[in-house]
């Protein structure tokens, strides 16, 4: 029996841009990469029913799906192995975004566990003086969040984790300051005061975000 060849992505990205690449040719490489895409698909969905895999669905499957949809999947079974873009411009396009999807190390439970296990690590004993305390299943949730994405972009990564690593430990007050409607006055033990205008800004400005967030870490 001869030995499937390898899946290699920039094998498979070079070979599509090749000018004299036939019709058939590019279509076989569709349907073989479109078939690994789904098979991912299809894993990560029956992971996210797994306890400590909730989230699997928020982060490479997200992406794939909407791709998947804009190239015309049925929105009920988002799937890539559709019929193929009528254009060989638009099937290089969609193989493109597949591969894309394929090479992200959330695509895979081993990528997920691997990518995130160290990065908690390294984030809980890099800020363990803030409490700070991730599992691998929280980091991808917490770089994720909405509430970390409007942050970074005023502050630091650092400053940012600092600033949430601090209402975390102050969850209890917070979530009772909210309920009453009244102004939140958390800081962080050393007073900086760049992490306590993050803080500030959360709470006053995204509490929505903040109670999402604090639900899922």
């Amino acid at each position: 029996m001869a030995k499937r060849k390898s899946f290699d992505v920039n094998e498979i990205r070079s070979d599509i841009s090749r000018r004299n690449i036939s019709t058939d040719q590019l279509l076989k490489v569709y349907r073989r990469v479109a078939k690994t895409a789904d098979q991912r698909l299809v894993r990560l969905e029956a992971l996210s029913t797994k306890k400590d895999f909730k989230q699997v669905r928020q982060w490479a499957y997200k992406n794939a799906v909407t791709d998947a949809l804009e190239w015309g999947a049925n929105p009920d079974k988002p799937r890539f192995n559709i019929k193929a873009p009528e254009s060989r411009t638009s099937i290089r396009a969609k193989i493109n975004d597949m591969l894309n999807f394929i090479e992200k190390p959330t695509s895979t439970k081993a990528g997920i566990i691997d990518i995130y296990e160290k990065k908690a690590q390294t984030l809980n004993e890099k800020y363990k003086d803030y409490g700070l305390n991730l599992n691998w299943s929280d980091v991808g949730t917490f770089f994720e969040s909405a509430l970390y994405k409007k942050l970074s972009k005023k502050y630091t990564s650092g400053t940012v984790v600092k600033a949430i690593a601090t209402i975390k430990q102050n969850e209890g007050q917070l979530l009772s300051d909210f309920a009453k409607h009244k102004a939140s006055h958390i800081k962080t033990e050393d007073n900086d005061i760049v992490i306590n205008d993050a803080i500030g800004r959360m709470t006053q400005y995204y509490k929505s975000d903040v109670k999402k967030l604090l639900k899922m870490i």
